[in-house]
């Protein structure tokens, strides 16, 4: 893992992902889609936000 990933890991990611009622489906997700989605963490807003990054990036695996 990168050093950012690790950062946002100390950010607080799961609380967040938890804030916009979707750390249960954040838990579902492959380990490397949830790397991509901590990755890109600030661009989330909401739950539609982040599950539209998802299934983008399970499309590209």
């Amino acid at each position: 893992m990168n050093d950012s990933y690790n950062a946002n890991l100390l950010l607080g990611l799961p609380l967040l992902w938890a804030q916009i009622g979707a750390g249960d489906y954040f838990a579902s997700l492959p380990a490397e889609i949830q790397q991509a989605v901590n990755e890109h963490a600030d661009e989330f807003h909401t739950r539609e936000e982040l599950e539209e990054f998802a299934e983008n990036m399970k499309k590209k695996r």
